[in-house]
């Protein structure tokens, strides 16, 4: 089932269950709903794997992860989510502190350009 797909079915749950609660089928429905909350997490927490892993965009996968902790707080996946949130919170501290410490002045940063003659 494709992502958007899982996303207009979440709704079809939630109202089943508000308008419907006494029905047979409630425990499915139920079941149907925690199963698309838990999905959508693990896609948020896959979406921030990838930007921590293979882009290094240690910011990007901070968002990704706040998403998941924050739409789906009851989910496994937000406990996963938590753990990874603080490696990222680690590698962020790291990489700002080695970014301060290699400042340099702004003769070093644009060293002037080297003069290039053509012939023709």
């Amino acid at each position: 089932m494709t992502r958007p797909a899982r996303r207009r079915r979440s709704p079809i749950f939630e109202d089943f269950v508000i308008l419907y609660p006494g029905d047979q089928n409630i425990t499915i429905a139920e079941k149907g709903l925690a199963e698309m909350k838990e999905t959508l997490a693990d896609s948020k927490v896959r979406i921030g794997d990838y930007y921590l892993k293979y882009r290094r965009n240690y910011k990007a996968a901070k968002v990704f992860y706040n998403e998941a902790i924050t739409d789906y707080p009851d989910s496994p996946v937000a406990g996963r989510a938590r753990a990874k949130l603080t490696k990222v919170d680690a590698l962020l501290a790291d990489q700002e502190k080695a970014a301060a410490g290699t400042a340099a002045t702004p003769a070093q940063q644009n060293p002037p350009k080297k003069k290039r003659f053509l012939f023709f």
